[in-house]
């Protein structure tokens, strides 16, 4: 069983709640993995989609409110210039 809440599959509700959320959060994660594997050694590659497209919308749902209020912007920084590989000795000749 998931937990569920406005904040996400895994979140807490008050801080001092925490311990027993990472605790249940970490119950949950081990479950929804453990299905993909169990699916992979049944040879059975439907079910194997089906368990990791839970795992994956349920990353999706709770990376979303992240995500949310944010504006994809370009930076004017420009990213470093990757480095021309130098000639080696067998190349030169």
């Amino acid at each position: 069983m998931i937990a569920t809440g406005p904040w996400g599959r895994y979140s807490c509700a008050l801080p001092n709640d925490l311990e027993s959320c990472v605790q249940t959060s970490y119950e949950n994660s081990l479950a929804e993995h453990w299905a993909v594997v169990v699916a992979i050694r049944k040879r059975s590659p439907d079910e194997a989609e089906r368990a990791m497209r839970v795992i994956l919308a349920g990353a999706a749902r709770d990376l979303a409110p992240v995500f949310a209020g944010a504006r994809l912007t370009r930076t004017k920084e420009r990213p470093p210039r990757r480095r021309k590989r130098s000639r080696t000795a067998s190349s030169r000749s």
